[in-house]
């Protein structure tokens, strides 16, 4: 295979949009390759989420020194696929302080860290959701990480920042008079019907019936 003959099975499959794990996966090639041939096609604009583009814009009213926030903004909702039958939403205009990291550590742990950036946000998404509880969402930040190829210092003194906050209860937050969890909460929510909803959703239906027939 090549990066040509990747590109054209990828959109065959209409997996263009899935991670890289589910494009190796079912094109039984290695993840290592897919990123090449995924950089080698698209004039190396990596992305974990392919073709997706994002950017963050800060929030200064919700936003002091110690905690800032910013607000994703994004064509589409992003998706991250723990497994071929679990993906999380990443829904556009969610709020987020990013890594909730304290501003004097940042020196040693960046709050915007270019390789954790989409673990905090699924992190943030599943904190908020309390569909797991917060020990199995904070060891899911540090699988993510794994995923992303964080360094193993990196991603662990992460984790040991995540596991010392747990130990505070977990509250709504609110910044400006704005309930921020409630909000992320409904655009969550309206996130993952759609999905449901769309044909993205019954394209991913067909190739886990696909994946699991090989099994």
């Amino acid at each position: 295979m090549n990066a040509q003959k990747y590109l054209k099975r990828i959109n065959e499959l209409k997996i263009t949009h899935f991670g890289f794990d589910t494009h190796a996966r079912v094109l039984n090639i290695s993840k290592s390759d897919v990123k090449r041939y995924w950089n080698e096609s698209t004039n190396h604009s990596f992305k974990r989420f392919p073709r997706t583009e994002y950017t963050m814009r800060y929030l200064p009213e919700y936003s002091n020194r110690a905690k800032p926030y910013w607000q994703l903004e994004a064509p589409q909702d992003l998706l991250f696929y723990v497994t071929p039958t679990a993906p999380i939403v990443v829904p556009d205009g969610l709020v987020t302080d990013k890594g909730s990291i304290p501003w004097f550590l940042r020196g040693f742990i960046a709050h915007d860290d270019r390789e954790m950036i989409l673990a905090y946000l699924v992190h943030d998404v599943e904190c908020e959701m309390k569909r797991m509880t917060r020990f199995n969402a904070d060891g899911f930040l540090y699988e993510v990480g794994t995923d992303l190829e964080s360094g193993w210092l990196k991603k662990n003194l992460i984790y040991s920042a995540v596991r010392l906050a747990a130990a505070y209860p977990g509250k709504d937050r609110i910044r400006g008079g704005v309930n921020i969890s409630l909000y992320n909460r409904g655009l969550i929510r309206e996130a993952d019907i759609s999905f449901i909803e769309s044909q993205k959703y019954k394209d991913h239906l067909s190739i886990v019936d696909s994946l699991r027939a090989t099994i």
